[in-house]
Protein backbone atom coordinates (compact mmCIF):
# COMPACT_ATOMS: atom_id res chain seq x y z
CA UNK A 1 0.00 0.00 0.00
CA UNK A 2 2.81 2.44 0.88
CA UNK A 3 4.24 1.59 -2.84
CA UNK A 4 0.77 2.77 -4.41
CA UNK A 5 0.89 6.52 -2.50
CA UNK A 6 4.54 6.11 -3.43
CA UNK A 7 3.90 6.28 -6.72
CA UNK A 8 0.35 8.61 -6.79
CA UNK A 9 3.07 11.45 -4.66
CA UNK A 10 5.79 11.00 -7.48
CA UNK A 11 2.94 11.54 -10.26
CA UNK A 12 1.02 14.51 -8.49
CA UNK A 13 4.79 16.54 -8.15
CA UNK A 14 5.43 15.35 -12.21
CA UNK A 15 2.12 17.11 -12.94
CA UNK A 16 2.52 20.20 -10.61
CA UNK A 17 5.98 20.62 -12.32
CA UNK A 18 4.61 20.29 -15.75
CA UNK A 19 2.15 23.36 -14.90
CA UNK A 20 4.63 25.84 -13.53
CA UNK A 21 5.51 28.50 -16.17
CA UNK A 22 8.64 28.30 -18.43
CA UNK A 23 11.28 30.70 -17.83
CA UNK A 24 13.20 31.68 -20.95
CA UNK A 25 16.61 34.02 -20.71
CA UNK A 26 16.29 36.91 -22.83
CA UNK A 27 19.31 39.39 -24.78
CA UNK A 28 17.93 42.34 -26.33
CA UNK A 29 18.83 45.85 -27.34
CA UNK A 30 18.18 48.51 -30.04
CA UNK A 31 21.80 49.13 -31.34
CA UNK A 32 21.40 49.14 -35.25
CA UNK A 33 22.75 45.95 -37.01
CA UNK A 34 22.87 44.12 -33.88
CA UNK A 35 21.97 40.45 -34.09
CA UNK A 36 19.75 40.84 -30.24
CA UNK A 37 17.95 43.71 -31.43
CA UNK A 38 14.50 42.52 -33.15
CA UNK A 39 13.29 45.70 -34.23
CA UNK A 40 13.30 46.65 -38.03
CA UNK A 41 16.78 48.12 -37.84
CA UNK A 42 18.57 44.78 -36.50
CA UNK A 43 19.59 41.74 -37.43
CA UNK A 44 17.77 39.10 -35.54
CA UNK A 45 16.01 37.43 -38.19
CA UNK A 46 19.56 36.93 -39.56
CA UNK A 47 20.82 35.74 -36.05
CA UNK A 48 18.23 33.08 -36.46
CA UNK A 49 19.30 31.62 -39.16
CA UNK A 50 22.65 32.03 -38.14
CA UNK A 51 21.85 29.73 -34.69
CA UNK A 52 19.95 26.97 -36.96
CA UNK A 53 22.98 26.73 -39.29
CA UNK A 54 25.95 26.78 -36.96
CA UNK A 55 27.23 27.73 -33.65
CA UNK A 56 26.73 31.44 -32.82
CA UNK A 57 29.56 33.46 -30.95
CA UNK A 58 28.51 37.37 -30.88
CA UNK A 59 31.75 39.06 -30.06
CA UNK A 60 31.12 41.63 -27.60
CA UNK A 61 34.88 42.40 -26.25
CA UNK A 62 37.93 42.93 -28.18
CA UNK A 63 39.00 40.21 -30.50
CA UNK A 64 42.43 39.55 -28.12
CA UNK A 65 39.34 38.07 -25.10
CA UNK A 66 38.86 35.39 -27.98
CA UNK A 67 40.17 32.30 -28.90
CA UNK A 68 39.14 31.39 -32.26
CA UNK A 69 37.87 27.96 -33.02
CA UNK A 70 37.83 27.45 -36.97
CA UNK A 71 34.77 28.66 -38.92
CA UNK A 72 33.46 31.97 -40.20
CA UNK A 73 33.08 35.61 -38.80
CA UNK A 74 31.00 38.12 -40.03
CA UNK A 75 31.02 41.90 -39.68
CA UNK A 76 28.31 44.21 -40.42
CA UNK A 77 28.43 47.84 -40.58
CA UNK A 78 31.56 47.96 -38.17
CA UNK A 79 32.45 51.50 -37.67
CA UNK A 80 35.34 51.52 -35.57
CA UNK A 81 39.12 51.31 -37.04
CA UNK A 82 40.42 47.67 -36.90
CA UNK A 83 43.42 48.01 -34.84
CA UNK A 84 46.40 45.94 -35.98
CA UNK A 85 46.27 43.29 -33.11
CA UNK A 86 42.56 42.52 -34.37
CA UNK A 87 43.56 42.37 -38.27
CA UNK A 88 46.93 39.95 -37.13
CA UNK A 89 44.10 37.52 -35.77
CA UNK A 90 41.55 37.94 -39.14
CA UNK A 91 44.66 37.20 -41.11
CA UNK A 92 45.73 34.21 -38.65
CA UNK A 93 41.62 32.98 -39.23
CA UNK A 94 42.17 33.62 -43.23
CA UNK A 95 45.48 31.58 -42.99
CA UNK A 96 43.81 28.79 -41.29
CA UNK A 97 41.48 27.90 -44.12
CA UNK A 98 38.51 30.02 -42.52
CA UNK A 99 35.74 32.10 -44.24
CA UNK A 100 35.43 35.89 -43.03
CA UNK A 101 32.24 38.14 -44.40
CA UNK A 102 32.38 41.61 -44.41
CA UNK A 103 28.85 43.78 -45.01
CA UNK A 104 30.26 48.02 -45.17
CA UNK A 105 28.78 50.47 -46.85
CA UNK A 106 30.59 53.22 -45.39
CA UNK A 107 34.52 52.73 -45.76
CA UNK A 108 35.25 51.92 -42.63
CA UNK A 109 36.09 48.39 -42.97
CA UNK A 110 38.88 49.66 -45.97
CA UNK A 111 42.06 49.15 -43.64
CA UNK A 112 41.17 45.64 -43.14
CA UNK A 113 41.77 44.99 -47.19
CA UNK A 114 44.73 47.70 -46.78
CA UNK A 115 46.72 45.56 -44.19
CA UNK A 116 46.36 42.60 -46.12
CA UNK A 117 47.19 44.04 -49.51
CA UNK A 118 44.12 43.16 -51.26
CA UNK A 119 43.21 45.72 -54.14
CA UNK A 120 39.83 46.18 -52.77
CA UNK A 121 37.88 49.05 -51.40
CA UNK A 122 34.50 50.30 -50.53
CA UNK A 123 33.29 53.50 -52.40
CA UNK A 124 30.90 55.29 -50.21
CA UNK A 125 29.01 55.92 -52.95
CA UNK A 126 25.52 55.24 -54.03
CA UNK A 127 25.15 53.77 -57.46
CA UNK A 128 21.96 54.15 -59.52
CA UNK A 129 20.24 51.68 -62.14
CA UNK A 130 17.00 51.17 -64.14
CA UNK A 131 15.99 48.01 -62.04
CA UNK A 132 14.69 48.79 -58.43
CA UNK A 133 11.81 47.82 -56.13
CA UNK A 134 9.64 51.27 -54.71
CA UNK A 135 11.87 53.84 -55.69
CA UNK A 136 15.37 53.97 -56.59
CA UNK A 137 17.41 53.47 -52.71
CA UNK A 138 15.84 49.58 -53.31
CA UNK A 139 18.39 48.12 -56.12
CA UNK A 140 16.91 44.80 -57.38
CA UNK A 141 20.08 42.30 -58.37
CA UNK A 142 19.05 39.48 -60.10
CA UNK A 143 22.72 38.51 -61.45
CA UNK A 144 24.15 36.34 -58.65
CA UNK A 145 26.48 33.54 -58.81
CA UNK A 146 24.96 30.26 -57.65
CA UNK A 147 22.20 31.90 -56.29
CA UNK A 148 18.84 31.44 -58.13
CA UNK A 149 17.08 34.40 -56.90
CA UNK A 150 16.93 37.99 -56.35
CA UNK A 151 18.40 40.28 -53.33
CA UNK A 152 17.18 44.09 -52.58
CA UNK A 153 19.65 46.34 -51.49
CA UNK A 154 18.83 49.54 -49.43
CA UNK A 155 21.17 52.69 -50.63
CA UNK A 156 24.31 50.26 -50.97
CA UNK A 157 27.41 51.85 -51.85
CA UNK A 158 29.75 49.88 -54.50
CA UNK A 159 33.30 48.03 -54.66
CA UNK A 160 36.29 49.17 -56.50
CA UNK A 161 37.77 46.14 -57.34
CA UNK A 162 38.90 43.85 -60.64
CA UNK A 163 37.77 40.44 -60.07
CA UNK A 164 36.03 37.65 -57.83
CA UNK A 165 32.67 39.71 -57.96
CA UNK A 166 29.30 37.74 -57.22
CA UNK A 167 27.25 40.54 -57.87
CA UNK A 168 27.03 43.21 -60.04
CA UNK A 169 24.35 46.46 -61.07
CA UNK A 170 22.76 45.82 -64.44
CA UNK A 171 25.47 46.52 -67.49
CA UNK A 172 23.75 49.95 -67.00
CA UNK A 173 25.74 51.08 -63.92
CA UNK A 174 27.87 47.88 -64.05
CA UNK A 175 28.69 48.17 -60.19
CA UNK A 176 30.12 45.22 -57.90
CA UNK A 177 27.98 45.08 -54.86
CA UNK A 178 29.90 41.82 -53.68
CA UNK A 179 32.82 39.85 -54.46
CA UNK A 180 34.29 36.97 -53.24
CA UNK A 181 38.07 36.88 -52.57
CA UNK A 182 40.49 33.88 -52.22
CA UNK A 183 43.14 34.68 -49.28
CA UNK A 184 46.13 32.82 -48.05
CA UNK A 185 44.11 29.34 -47.12
CA UNK A 186 40.96 30.90 -46.53
CA UNK A 187 38.66 33.23 -48.37
CA UNK A 188 37.03 37.06 -47.62
CA UNK A 189 33.17 37.78 -48.78
CA UNK A 190 32.76 41.44 -49.27
CA UNK A 191 29.33 43.18 -49.15
CA UNK A 192 28.81 46.83 -49.88
CA UNK A 193 25.52 47.19 -48.44
CA UNK A 194 24.74 46.05 -44.87
CA UNK A 195 21.32 46.44 -44.74
CA UNK A 196 20.63 43.12 -46.71
CA UNK A 197 20.73 41.56 -43.56
CA UNK A 198 18.35 43.87 -41.47
CA UNK A 199 15.20 42.57 -40.38
CA UNK A 200 13.39 45.05 -42.53
CA UNK A 201 14.56 43.07 -45.44
CA UNK A 202 14.21 39.81 -44.27
CA UNK A 203 11.01 39.25 -46.72
CA UNK A 204 13.47 40.33 -49.49
CA UNK A 205 16.71 38.47 -48.70
CA UNK A 206 15.87 35.52 -46.39
CA UNK A 207 16.70 33.24 -49.20
CA UNK A 208 19.65 34.48 -49.67
CA UNK A 209 20.58 34.37 -46.02
CA UNK A 210 20.35 30.66 -46.09
CA UNK A 211 22.12 30.37 -49.26
CA UNK A 212 25.38 32.67 -48.05
CA UNK A 213 25.78 29.98 -44.23
CA UNK A 214 24.75 27.00 -46.81
CA UNK A 215 28.21 25.41 -46.75
CA UNK A 216 29.17 26.34 -43.33
CA UNK A 217 26.52 24.25 -41.52
CA UNK A 218 27.88 23.07 -37.96
CA UNK A 219 30.62 25.39 -37.96
CA UNK A 220 31.09 27.84 -35.46
CA UNK A 221 29.89 31.16 -37.06
CA UNK A 222 31.30 34.88 -35.11
CA UNK A 223 29.44 37.79 -35.12
CA UNK A 224 31.31 40.81 -34.28
CA UNK A 225 29.17 43.06 -32.00
CA UNK A 226 32.23 45.11 -30.52
CA UNK A 227 33.43 47.59 -33.45
CA UNK A 228 30.43 49.75 -33.47
CA UNK A 229 30.82 53.10 -31.80
CA UNK A 230 27.28 53.30 -30.54
CA UNK A 231 26.96 51.85 -27.11
CA UNK A 232 24.63 48.98 -26.94
CA UNK A 233 22.66 48.60 -23.91
CA UNK A 234 21.87 45.11 -23.42
CA UNK A 235 18.56 44.28 -21.76
CA UNK A 236 19.21 40.65 -20.01
CA UNK A 237 16.36 39.09 -18.27
CA UNK A 238 14.27 36.29 -18.23
CA UNK A 239 10.51 35.33 -19.54
CA UNK A 240 7.78 33.43 -18.66
CA UNK A 241 5.73 31.46 -20.40
CA UNK A 242 2.65 29.69 -18.99
CA UNK A 243 2.12 26.28 -20.03
CA UNK A 244 -1.50 26.13 -21.13
CA UNK A 245 -2.22 22.21 -20.18
CA UNK A 246 -5.68 21.34 -20.03
CA UNK A 247 -7.01 19.18 -16.74
CA UNK A 248 -8.19 16.39 -18.59
CA UNK A 249 -4.48 16.32 -20.34
CA UNK A 250 -3.59 16.73 -16.75
CA UNK A 251 -5.61 13.69 -15.59
CA UNK A 252 -4.11 11.91 -18.53
CA UNK A 253 -0.86 12.38 -17.80
CA UNK A 254 -1.20 11.30 -13.76
CA UNK A 255 -2.51 7.83 -15.12
CA UNK A 256 0.13 7.46 -16.97
CA UNK A 257 3.40 8.33 -14.28
CA UNK A 258 1.37 6.47 -11.71
CA UNK A 259 1.84 3.13 -14.36
CA UNK A 260 4.79 3.84 -15.53
CA UNK A 261 6.28 4.18 -11.72
CA UNK A 262 4.38 0.89 -10.93
CA UNK A 263 5.74 -0.67 -13.87
CA UNK A 264 9.64 -0.06 -13.01
CA UNK A 265 8.94 -0.92 -9.63
CA UNK A 266 7.79 -4.64 -10.86
CA UNK A 267 10.28 -4.92 -13.47
CA UNK A 268 12.98 -4.42 -10.40
CA UNK A 269 11.19 -6.97 -8.71
CA UNK A 270 10.89 -9.54 -11.19
CA UNK A 271 14.84 -9.21 -11.99
CA UNK A 272 15.40 -9.37 -8.70
CA UNK A 273 13.19 -12.45 -7.92
CA UNK A 274 14.62 -14.30 -10.98
CA UNK A 275 18.40 -13.70 -10.22
CA UNK A 276 17.53 -15.36 -6.36
CA UNK A 277 14.89 -18.59 -7.95
CA UNK A 278 18.49 -20.34 -7.66
CA UNK A 279 18.68 -22.01 -4.10
CA UNK A 280 21.09 -20.12 -2.27
CA UNK A 281 22.72 -21.63 0.63
CA UNK A 282 22.56 -19.31 3.46
CA UNK A 283 24.47 -20.50 5.65
CA UNK A 284 27.37 -21.75 4.05
CA UNK A 285 27.73 -18.21 2.51
CA UNK A 286 27.21 -16.48 6.13
CA UNK A 287 30.11 -19.00 7.09
CA UNK A 288 32.42 -18.28 3.95
CA UNK A 289 32.26 -14.40 4.96
CA UNK A 290 31.97 -14.61 8.74
CA UNK A 291 28.29 -13.01 9.04
CA UNK A 292 26.15 -14.12 11.08
CA UNK A 293 23.21 -16.48 9.66
CA UNK A 294 20.25 -13.76 10.96
CA UNK A 295 21.49 -10.86 10.28
CA UNK A 296 22.65 -12.11 6.46
CA UNK A 297 18.99 -13.13 6.15
CA UNK A 298 17.30 -9.75 7.44
CA UNK A 299 19.32 -8.52 4.69
CA UNK A 300 18.38 -10.05 1.71
CA UNK A 301 14.78 -10.05 3.39
CA UNK A 302 15.14 -5.78 3.10
CA UNK A 303 16.63 -6.18 -0.49
CA UNK A 304 13.49 -7.92 -1.39
CA UNK A 305 11.09 -5.70 0.45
Amino acid sequence: MNNYIKYISYAIVGIMLLSLPLSIPFIQTNQEYNIFNKEWNGCSEFGKIIYATGKPVPLMLPYSEYEFNDGVLIIIASDIKYSDSSISIIKEFLNRGNVVIIADDTGNTNNIYKELQLPVKIINNQPKDLFYLKDDDLLITPNIKGFDGKIITNKPSYIDSKNGEIIRTSSISNKILMEEINYSNGKIIVISDPDIFINGMKNHNKDFWTYLLNDYKGKTIYIDEAHRSTNAVYDIGTSYVQNNISNDAKFVLFIIMVLIFYLIKRIDLDIFNFLFKKKINLKKISEENNIEYDKLAKMIQKIKD
